[in-house]
């Protein structure tokens, strides 16, 4: 790069010369040019700039109308959803090595309208079934909360974060709460566990005001920002989900745990859990809710009904592994 387009052109003669004599190459006379950077450089479906890189229009019409194709053939049960997901998802991993967001959150937001699930099949693909629908979650989430997401995971603190963007530091507090409402983000990782511990020991009910709690704190160290990160974690347990979330937690936390040395089992359980996501895959409720459903409306676990209501913390689960393997 150079600010003087005649050294510029001496260093591509320099380059021909160069990749001739020593490598019987030429540059190519259409694609070698010299130009300015506002203008970008096209390159492997790209066009890149300084600071930000885009999908070229050509690829992006193109992937349409091959969903378009995709689209027809799934209506007349030529292909099946698995596979359709599958070229998805290659095409949103390819997308996110561009400045693509608000694109990847149209047209993931256009896939279940698409292709909606057959409740009468069986998921093949339970785990990618289950990683995409958070991804369709994800796309009702805002833009400007994200930009703030990744900045925190580069380590940049609230201060930094507002001078970077522009915005008050106020404003980045209500971005980490959102994110710790939506679930990305953990309010553990943003405050000291002294302070989200005190606070919660003050919070009843997700609906209650930040005053009220701050009243009864009466702790000047603790900010009304501070407060409501804490209340947007609790907001997060009450928030109602697909089931396919809700599933998705309890294989991990109950599942894995309570039934570790029996894979066979979990298998089977898999399996009807399996049915139930194709059955109710629009169906939301709190995890509050999936429980009680869960533990008295359906006949999924067959362990007795104390062990089954029981919690396994994940000490104790270590613990009672360890000791097992002694």
């Amino acid at each position: 790069m150079h600010d003087n387009k005649k050294i510029l052109e001496a260093y591509q003669e320099k380059i021909n010369l160069f990749l001739k004599q020593n490598l019987q190459l030429e540059l190519h006379p259409d694609k070698s040019k010299i130009v300015t950077l506002n203008q970008g450089i096209t390159f492997l479906g790209f066009r890149i700039f300084p600071k930000h890189q885009l999908l070229r229009k050509k690829n992006i019409y193109k992937f349409e109308r091959k969903l378009l194709q995709l689209k027809e053939d799934y209506q007349n049960d030529i292909i099946e959803r698995d596979r359709i997901l599958e070229v998805f998802e290659g095409w949103l991993e390819y997308a996110s090595h561009a400045d693509a967001y608000k694109y990847k959150r149209h047209i993931t937001r256009q896939f279940n309208q698409f292709f909606p699930l057959d409740k009468t099949k069986e998921i093949k693909n339970k785990p990618k079934e289950e990683r995409f629908s958070q991804k369709i979650e994800q796309t009702t989430y805002m833009f400007a909360t994200q930009k703030t997401l990744q900045l925190f995971k580069k380590k940049y603190t609230i201060a930094q974060i507002a001078e970077n963007r522009d915005i008050k530091e106020s404003t980045v507090w209500d971005h980490l709460a959102k994110l710790i409402e939506y679930g990305q983000l953990s309010v553990w990782k943003i405050m000291s566990g002294k302070k989200v511990s005190i606070i919660l020991k003050n919070i009843q009910y997700p609906e209650d005001k930040l005053k009220e709690i701050k009243t009864k704190i009466n702790d000047s160290s603790i900010t009304f920002n501070e407060i409501n990160c804490v209340l947007a974690s609790v907001k997060k347990k009450n928030k109602k989900r697909t089931i396919a979330h809700h599933i998705k937690w309890y294989k991990q936390v109950h599942c894995s745990r309570k039934c570790y040395f029996e894979p066979a089992q979990r298998a089977l359980c898999s399996i009807k859990f399996n049915r139930l996501i194709t059955q109710s895959d629009n169906l939301q409720m709190s995890k509050k809710e999936f429980l009680h459903f869960f533990n008295n409306n359906l006949k999924i676990c067959i362990l007795p009904e104390q062990e089954k209501l029981n919690y396994i913390s994940w000490n104790h689960f270590v613990t009672h592994i360890r000791n097992r393997k002694i």
